[in-house]
C-alpha cells in the first residue's frame, strides 16, 4: 500500500534579535536593540461573523465573513537600560549633568536616627557642617552616613548648630519619569535564526506598534527579572496591501525564493 510522506518538512527553533525604531508616516528612524529576551509572541485573531441561512429551516451556515484583523505582541525584555525604560514607562529622560553642590541646607530640629534627601543623586564625598559661626565638620561614620542615592541618615547630632549644610559632588545620570513623554509609534523588527534549519536567517516586521503601559516592575527580586514589552500592530496606510509588504507586517525567509 502506498503511503504519502513529506520529505522536505521545513522547521522552526527560533533565536534572534528584537530592534525598534520610531516611526513617522510609515517610516523608520534610527533602529535601538532591545536586548535579551525571555520570549517574544506574536498572536493573531480576527472577528468571525457567521451568515446563517433562514430558508431550509435548519439554520446553517452559508459562509462566515472575516473582518477586524487584530496582532499583538508579547516580549518580556531583561534588558532595561535607559532606551528601554523610556519605551517602558512612557518617559521623556532627562540627562543631569555632573556638577559640584555647595552649601545645600537641610531640614532643621534633626535628631539622631532622621534620614533626609539630599537634592542630587548619584553623589558622592558627602561633607556635611554646622551653622555655627566657625562651622563644625560631622564625621562620616560617626554622626551621619550617606548612600549614592542622596539619602543622609544621622546618627548623632549633638552639640552641633543646625540646620547643616551639604557639600558634594554629583555624578552624571539620566531621571527617567513616569507617564510624561508623549506616545510614539514603533517599527518593530526581528532578525531571527532558525536553529532548525542551519541557523537560516528569518525577518519580520511590524510597520506600525503602539506599546502599551508596563503593568509591573518587580523591584525586589532574589534573581534577575524580566520586563515585560506588550504592543498592538495597527494598519500602516502607507503601505500597499500587496504580496511584499501589506498593510501590518510581513515574514520573509531569506534563503527561500
Amino acid at each position: 500500500m502506498s503511503q504519502l510522506v513529506t520529505t522536505d518538512n521545513k522547521l522552526y527553533n527560533g533565536q534572534g534579535s528584537l530592534i525598534a525604531a520610531i516611526a513617522i508616516n510609515g517610516v523608520a528612524g534610527k533602529f535601538f536593540e532591545l536586548g535579551n529576551l525571555e520570549k517574544l509572541e506574536v498572536t493573531l485573531k480576527r472577528t468571525a461573523t457567521p451568515i446563517k441561512e433562514t430558508q431550509t429551516g435548519q439554520g446553517g451556515t452559508l459562509r462566515t465573513d472575516y473582518h477586524s484583523p487584530e496582532i499583538e505582541i508579547a516580549a518580556d525584555l531583561h534588558n532595561f537600560n535607559q532606551a528601554n525604560a523610556k519605551l517602558l514607562l512612557k518617559s521623556a529622560g532627562k540627562a543631569m549633568p555632573a556638577k559640584t553642590v555647595t552649601g545645600e541646607t537641610l531640614l532643621d530640629d534633626l535628631i539622631a536616627g532622621d534620614i533626609v534627601r539630599l537634592k542630587g543623586v548619584n553623589v558622592s564625598s558627602v561633607v556635611i557642617k554646622d551653622s555655627a559661626s566657625s562651622p563644625a565638620t560631622l564625621d562620616p561614620g560617626e554622626h551621619y552616613i550617606s548612600t549614592p542615592q542622596g539619602s543622609v541618615k544621622f546618627l548623632d547630632v549633638t552639640g552641633f548648630t543646625q540646620p547643616f549644610k551639604a557639600d558634594y559632588a554629583q555624578a552624571a545620570s539620566t531621571s527617567m519619569t513616569i507617564l510624561s513623554g508623549n506616545e510614539v509609534e514603533l517599527w518593530l523588527s526581528f532578525e531571527g535564526l532558525n536553529r532548525a534549519e542551519n541557523m537560516e536567517p528569518v525577518l519580520v516586521d511590524f510597520y506600525r506598534c503602539q506599546t502599551d503601559l508596563l503593568e509591573k516592575i518587580t523591584l525586589l527580586t532574589e534573581t534577575s527579572t524580566t520586563f515585560p514589552l506588550k504592543a498592538s500592530v495597527l494598519l500602516d496606510p502607507t503601505k500597499q496591501q500587496d504580496d511584499e509588504y501589506g498593510y501590518f507586517g510581513r515574514v520573509v525567509m531569506i534563503n527561500q525564493p
